[in-house]
């Protein structure tokens, strides 16, 4: 088949719209895992588990998870554990959010709208650092969630970001911004892609192999 350059122009475009495709598959996988971490968090915040099951409470969560779900990884006792320091962080900020939406003007409450979403479009890792190094100062945490979404920052990266004044000399003077796709080649799509699977939000392969059998139309490609 001769290739003409029509055709190697429109293979450029389909490969640039399945990549495309993979990053909002991966960002919006990321998505609903937070915000299931997010309501993990606040059924033990709000029901206050932890006082009621003991010092064991998150181990035993865990196991019991993993054991209803089949999970041989994911949710461990750590993770488990940030949920509450997750929701706890944040909803300081929007507990308040009727209040907001009541006596605020059009622009501030599609403001507070966007910053509650924002938090679930960056990966897992990346919370657990800002948490760990923002102390409870939700307003910062907020902060490099957004400087994160904007430059599009690997872990190391905001790691290091957060060990500087960065947030002190700059907290203050932020602004709205439009929030695209990270970048392809980026330190924080990379992360993206991975997160989901070291989680096992999503079903193993395997699953599927199992219940389609071999046949071409159903197996799932390395």
């Amino acid at each position: 088949m001769k290739r003409d350059p029509e055709y190697k122009s429109w293979i450029s475009e389909l490969a640039e719209r399945y990549r495309s495709g993979q990053i909002k598959a991966a960002i919006r996988v990321n998505e609903e895992m937070i915000r299931f971490y997010w309501s993990i968090g606040a059924d033990i915040e709000n029901r206050q588990m932890e006082n009621r099951y003991g010092s064991h409470f998150y181990e035993y969560v865990s196991k019991d998870l993993r054991q209803t779900l089949g999970l041989t990884r994911g949710l461990s006792p750590t993770t488990i554990k940030y949920t509450r320091y997750f929701y706890r962080l944040y909803s300081q900020l929007f507990k308040n959010h009727q209040e907001v939406i009541d006596d605020s003007s059009p622009e501030n409450r599609q403001q507070v709208a966007d910053d509650f979403e924002i938090i679930f479009t960056i990966p897992w890792a990346h919370h657990m650092c800002i948490i760990d190094r923002v102390k409870n100062n939700a307003h910062k945490g907020l902060f490099f969630v957004k400087k994160t979404l904007e430059n599009n920052w690997g872990r190391a990266v905001l790691i290091n970001f957060l060990a500087s004044d960065l947030y002190e000399r700059n907290g203050a003077a932020q602004t709205n911004f439009a929030l695209t796709l990270p970048a392809r080649e980026s330190d924080l799509a990379q992360e993206l892609f991975k997160s989901p699977y070291d989680f096992s939000f999503l079903p193993g392969k395997e699953k599927y192999q199992e219940e389609c059998g071999s046949g071409s139309l159903c197996s799932v490609d390395n």
